[in-house]
């Protein structure tokens, strides 16, 4: 008895939540809202351009700064601080804390968690990032898993720089790498500063380890270039 007066709390709870973000969202216009509480703080349903507390909408548009917890089919905003989670995506130009999206997550600069259903991308990420498929951004600093790739299957160049852990099914092919990757396939780099693991290791220059079955370093003399298992190169500078 008790369980199915629960459900039916819920039920009533999450149907007088959608009717009151129908509401705010149809009825009012663009960036209009319903507030609970005082002006720009509290509990707010509809599409706030700026506000602290918690922020239920349906979609997204014009956002500057939101703090807080923002849920919403779609998350677009300049400045997010808190916990941010768009059902279908998320995209915030600066972001701190954590950000969710359905199948994707995007920010231009973001610190903290990231999580995309299938990918994720920006331009700077500092923090942890988790993707169902692939992860692309000009900067990574800290701790990256990719299910498939953490790179671009159209540009191997679009990654610049990963600083710390990244990991992958697929692979991890990046412009350079400082710290540890490991994937089953492969991993790419231009320049590698650091330790490789997969099945195939190539990299350009290196100056540390790689562990799998084809390893490449370009700038090990000639008959050390191709090595299976392990291959190293703890010079500072390559040998041509």
């Amino acid at each position: 008895m008790k369980t199915k007066q629960i459900f039916l709390q819920i039920y009533i709870n999450f149907h007088l939540t959608l009717l009151l973000l129908l509401l705010a969202t149809f009825s009012s216009g663009q960036n209009k809202h319903l507030s609970i509480g005082a002006k720009g703080n509290g509990i707010c349903f509809g599409n706030s351009a700026d506000y602290n507390g918690i922020r239920l909408n349906l979609w997204d548009k014009n956002l500057n700064r939101i703090n807080g917890f923002n849920i919403s089919g779609y998350v677009n905003s300049y400045a997010f601080n808190g916990l941010s989670i768009g059902l279908l995506a998320s995209k915030d130009t600066i972001s701190n804390g954590i950000i969710m999206g359905g199948f994707w997550a995007e920010a231009n600069k973001h610190n903290g968690l990231a999580v995309g259903g299938l990918h994720l991308s920006g331009v700077k990420l500092n923090g942890i990032g988790i993707s169902g498929f692939s992860i692309i951004a000009d900067t990574l600093n800290g701790v990256f898993v990719g299910l498939m790739q953490v790179a671009s299957l159209i540009r191997h160049d679009s990654i610049k720089v990963i600083n710390g852990l990244a990991v992958a099914v697929g692979g991890v092919i990046a412009s350079e790498m400082n710290g540890v990757s490991v994937s089953w396939f492969l991993n790419m780099f231009h320049k590698q500063n650091g330790i490789s693991l997969s099945a195939v290791n190539v990299a350009n220059e290196l100056h540390g380890f790689q562990f799998g079955l084809i390893n490449y370093a370009g700038n090990n003399m000639r008959f050390l270039k191709y090595i299976p298992i392990l291959n190293f190169n703890l010079r500072k500078k390559a040998v041509r």
